[in-house]
C-alpha cells in the first residue's frame, strides 16, 4: 500500500517556524537518499516516524504522525533542518542508498 501525506495547519506553521518550505518537506518524503525511523511500536496508540533526507534544500528531517492506524495516511506535523550530528548519522546510514 502506498503511503499518503497531508500537511496539517499546525504542521505548516511548524515548517515556517523552522524555515523549511513545504516543497522541501515534500521532496524529503520522496527523496532517493532517505533514512526512516519509527518511534512507536504495535502497543502504542499512535505511530510516529521521522524521515531524514538530503534534498535540494539541504538536509531535512520531517516528523510524521499516522492519522489512523488502519491506513497509510500520515500527517506532516513538523520539519526542520538536520543538526550536524544528525547529518553525520544520515551520511553513515544512507551511504549505500535509501534505508527504511
Amino acid at each position: 500500500m502506498e503511503e499518503r501525506y497531508s500537511f496539517t495547519t499546525d504542521g505548516l506553521h511548524n515548517l515556517a517556524v523552522y524555515g523549511v518550505s513545504p516543497t522541501h518537506a515534500w521532496s524529503a518524503l520522496t527523496a532517493l537518499r532517505r533514512v526512516i525511523r519509527h518511534l512507536g511500536d504495535e502497543l502504542d496508540e499512535t505511530d510516529v516516524k521521522l524521515v531524514f533526507a538530503q534534498t535540494d534544500g539541504g538536509y531535512v528531517v520531517v516528523f510524521l504522525a499516522e492519522s489512523d492506524r488502519d491506513d497509510n495516511d500520515w500527517d506532516i506535523i513538523a520539519a526542520r533542518h538536520m543538526w550536524p550530528d544528525e547529518v553525520a548519522m544520515f551520511e553513515k546510514l544512507a551511504a549505500g542508498g535509501s534505508q527504511s
